[in-house]
């Protein structure tokens, strides 16, 4: 995944300045551990489009993974916060617009500002704005505007991923790493399954189980409880919490279960672990 992020602010005409609302900036972005950007509190309504990847955004409502076709809108005052799994991340494009009625024309669809599946991104729009916003003259605003209404338009369009005009777009996504990197997120979640990652992909539990295989060379169910397990075992380390506590913050719903697998595959049981040596926190994971 290529490392990139830039975008253009817009150079305001005396026409543009009479607009009801008007294209304040445009641009791309990268959310990847290490450099994940500060929290920005807003003063524009936002769309913010994922086009590679997966990673996380956060509203006053709660946490949320963004994937490749999906949208979301941050309202002027609320404040970005990202976050990424281990690995590549995830790549956004996004447009700003500032003006009171930026705000009324995005509600008049009535469509949640939370993330919406709304199909692939038109990376190409993006691209035509982020150059027209660069330019000065009355012509180029206008045409900005044209172009930035048809991309919150298009945004709004919320797609069934079931239906078959989507059959190509799901054929060239890499499940085995969109699942690897949902379990990277969520895997302190104990309502975090196969099941439940296969859902969000709009998959087949069965082909997402052999895709995940095939790239990895290890069940997905296995991989989500070695994330677990290897929380854990740092957790028995660097804390003094209970076992039971442990078990329940790595992901496990019953200590019983846990300190079963635990032991498995460490051939201690977890209080064992805390007093002897080993240091090794992520030899359960794989990379």
């Amino acid at each position: 995944m290529k490392q990139k992020f830039e975008w253009s602010f817009a150079s305001f005409t005396d026409l543009a300045g009479k607009f009801p609302f008007r294209i304040r900036s445009c641009g791309r972005g990268l959310i990847r551990q290490g450099i994940l950007p500060k929290p920005r509190t807003l003063h524009s309504l936002e769309v913010l489009w994922c086009t590679d990847g997966v990673f996380q955004v956060e509203f006053p409502e709660g946490k949320y993974t963004m994937q490749p076709g999906y949208v979301c809108y941050y309202m002027p005052g609320e404040t970005h916060i990202f976050d990424a799994p281990p690995g590549d991340g995830g790549q956004y494009c996004f447009v700003a617009f500032e003006g009171n009625f930026s705000c009324e024309f995005l509600k008049r669809f009535n469509i949640t500002r939370l993330p919406h599946y709304a199909g692939a991104c038109p990376e190409e729009l993006f691209s035509l704005l982020y150059d027209l916003i660069r330019k000065k003259d009355d012509t180029s605003m206008l045409s900005a505007l044209a172009e930035g209404v048809k991309l919150l338009i298009l945004s709004t369009h919320t797609v069934n991923r079931n239906e078959s005009s989507q059959t190509k777009d799901k054929t060239e996504r890499n499940y085995a790493s969109l699942a690897k990197a949902l379990a990277d997120l969520h895997y302190t979640d104990q309502r975090m399954n196969v099941n439940g990652i296969a859902e969000t992909l709009s998959i087949h539990r069965v082909h997402l189980s052999r895709e995940f295989r095939k790239v990895y060379n290890i069940p997905l169910s296995t991989y989500l409880i070695r994330c677990r397990l290897a929380c854990a075992a740092k957790l028995l380390k660097t804390t003094d919490l209970s076992i039971k506590n442990i078990a329940v913050k790595s992901g496990f719903s019953d200590p019983v279960y846990f300190t079963r697998y635990f032991r498995n595959e460490t051939g201690f049981s977890p209080l064992r672990f805390r007093e002897s040596d080993q240091t090794d926190y992520e030899e359960f994971q794989i990379q």
